[in-house]
């Protein structure tokens, strides 16, 4: 073999060798955790007793039929809370004959301190929504939001 030949693979080798270990580390998650930078938009965040909470809803004006709602917690630390269960509830008030419509949404992680359910919203109109929160590692928290199907987003 010529020693030209030789250069030529060892650089080849190592151009694969970098691209292979280029490629894992993009597409490998860092360190397995959210960044500041990948949180939801600063003014849907709350604070209830030790947590940051941030509240989305997809679509972002509930409507009639399934919504579904985004919780992302973060302690004082601004440290993902991944141990919480969350009891959410939409419920349109008893008026007149017509007695309350609870819409409860089943919460369950699906990210590094986010939490995903669907409610099913029956009809137009005012849903308060209440949150409570609980973390064997972070405490306990209790939010209610004014949620409507006339406006995007949740209000406190």
């Amino acid at each position: 073999m010529k020693p030209s030949n030789n250069r030529n693979r060892i650089l080849l080798l190592l151009a694969v060798v970098i691209a292979f270990f280029s490629a894992v580390y993009f597409w490998l998650p860092q360190n397995g955790t959210a960044t500041e930078d990948s949180l939801p938009d600063e003014s849907k965040a709350h604070y209830a007793g030790p947590f940051k909470v941030y509240v989305e809803l997809d679509p972002e004006q509930a409507a009639v039929g399934d919504n579904t709602l985004i919780i992302t917690l973060r302690d004082k630390d601004k440290q993902p809370v991944v141990d919480a269960q969350i009891d959410a509830l939409a419920e349109m008030p008893a008026m007149g004959s017509m007695q309350a419509m609870p819409a409860p949404a089943t919460m369950q992680q699906t990210g590094t301190g986010v939490y995903t359910g669907v409610f099913e919203l029956p009809m137009n109109g005012a849903w308060p929504l209440s949150l409570r929160i609980n973390s064997s590692s972070t405490g306990k928290a209790q939010l209610e939001f004014d949620l409507t199907t006339s406006r995007a987003g949740v209000r406190l």
